[in-house]
């Protein structure tokens, strides 16, 4: 996998799969082009590296599933492989009240204020619902919309994880 910068200030990763390239958006996240700078190189950093921490390991192993969601063919499956990022980033290890443990996770790293992370926590335990329906039932047309504010949280979170000094 290759990290690349696009002229509009997004930034790209390319691998050997073919198909439309996904980008990450740093806009949400104060800082813009000094984060987007200090994102791509601590990427670069990262796959760079012969041994890597399990934290650091988990940190790529999200982008790469955020990475297959954004060429994903169907609404579902790039739903579901931002979940999987989400997921493998927030709750590297399976357990009891997943729903829960990803919500409060989410909101506590994204979140700046009680009622941000009270807001956040609500939509990302929806969002999580849609992902079980779609596992358990095996049918749910997921909309541009829910795909869309699962991959801002996926790919926020993960960002800002691997922009968070001793990660």
């Amino acid at each position: 996998m290759r990290v690349v910068r696009a002229p509009d200030g997004s930034i790209n990763t390319e691998s050997s799969r073919k198909g439309p390239l996904g980008y990450l958006s740093l806009d949400k996240l104060k800082g813009g082009e000094e984060l987007l700078e200090e994102a791509v190189d601590r990427v670069e950093e990262l796959l760079l590296k012969s041994q890597r921490t399990q934290v650091e390991n988990i940190i790529l192993d999200s982008i790469r599933w955020a990475g297959r969601a954004s060429v994903a063919e169907t609404l579902e499956e790039s739903f579901l492989l931002f979940a999987i990022s989400l997921e493998c980033v927030v709750l590297p290890k399976s357990g009891p009240e997943l729903m829960f443990r990803l919500s409060q996770r989410i909101a506590k790293v994204l979140g700046k204020t009680l009622d941000e992370r009270m807001e956040i926590a609500k939509r990302t335990k929806k969002l999580y619902g849609i992902r079980s329906k779609i596992v358990h039932d095996g049918h749910y047309e997921v909309t541009e919309g829910q795909r869309d504010e699962m991959r801002m949280y996926a790919k926020n979170t993960v960002l800002k994880l691997l922009l968070e000094r001793g990660v």
